[in-house]
């Protein structure tokens, strides 16, 4: 029985002894390892967080400054004695001798200009004063009459062209043209003397009616027979707007 239980604690103590063996090794390896990959993602962090060279860039020369420049930058001396004069005149500027080149010409141009419009300029001639107002709306008023004597004369000429182609009257003669009849007197008149200013032979003939009312009938002329009175009718109308109608009736 010691045997058989110093024989299982003796192989225990070697399993143990093998396991803690086996540890060691198994650890020691990842610890080498693990040390090589972090050295080698050490080195591809560093090749990634180095910044790229930066390119050469090759040195730009200055160009060289003008003449005009230096002389612009160059300090005017300062003349320390007022006695002291300087041995050569100041020489103008270019643009001052432009400017005087230019007026000149621009003077030049305008006295051509000038010449040109005095040889095309007509002679003065001696205008009439203006009107005045009165005497203007005199002038006016005189056209206007005038242009009215013309109308009236026309209608005179017209007139008489008129009667001049209308039959002749005849004082014996037993028909007449009648162009109006009226119960109002002033009516009659009216057309009778409208009438009777242009020379038309016109008369009034008053007659009193069945029913004791007077009628004034407005007649023109008197004719020897029948044709001629509805003649003279038919051009009377015609040459005369303000008669309206004819009737050819006996005078009595």
């Amino acid at each position: 029985m010691s045997r058989d239980s110093s024989s299982g604690g003796g192989r225990v103590f070697s399993f143990l002894i093998a396991f803690t063996v086996l540890f060691v090794v198994v650890f020691g390896l990842g610890v080498f390892v693990g040390k090589r990959l972090s050295q080698q993602e050490l080195k591809i962090t560093k090749r990634f967080d180095e910044a790229p060279p930066e390119p050469s860039v090759a040195p730009v020369e200055e160009a060289p400054e003008t003449e005009a420049e230096q002389i612009s930058e160059s300090p005017s001396p300062v003349v320390e004695e007022a006695g002291i004069e300087s041995p050569h005149p100041a020489v103008p500027a270019a643009e001052d001798e432009e400017k005087e080149v230019e007026k000149k010409n621009i003077e030049k141009e305008a006295d051509a200009v000038k010449e040109i419009k005095e040889a095309a300029a007509p002679e003065k001639t001696d205008t009439a004063a203006p009107a005045k107002p009165d005497e203007r709306l005199a002038e006016i008023t005189r056209e206007i009459e005038r242009e009215l004597d013309k109308k009236t004369a026309g209608k005179k000429n017209e007139a008489e062209t008129a009667k001049s182609t209308l039959p002749e009257v005849d004082p014996d003669g037993v028909y007449t043209v009648q162009i109006g009849s009226f119960q109002d007197q002033k009516q009659a008149n009216s057309l009778a003397s409208a009438l009777q200013s242009k020379g038309y032979p016109v008369f009034i003939k008053s007659m009193a009616s069945p029913d004791n009312k007077n009628w004034y009938r407005v007649r023109v002329g008197t004719f020897g027979n029948i044709e001629a009175a509805k003649a003279y009718g038919e051009s009377l109308k015609k040459s005369e707007p303000i008669v309206k109608l004819v009737f050819i009736t006996v005078n009595n």
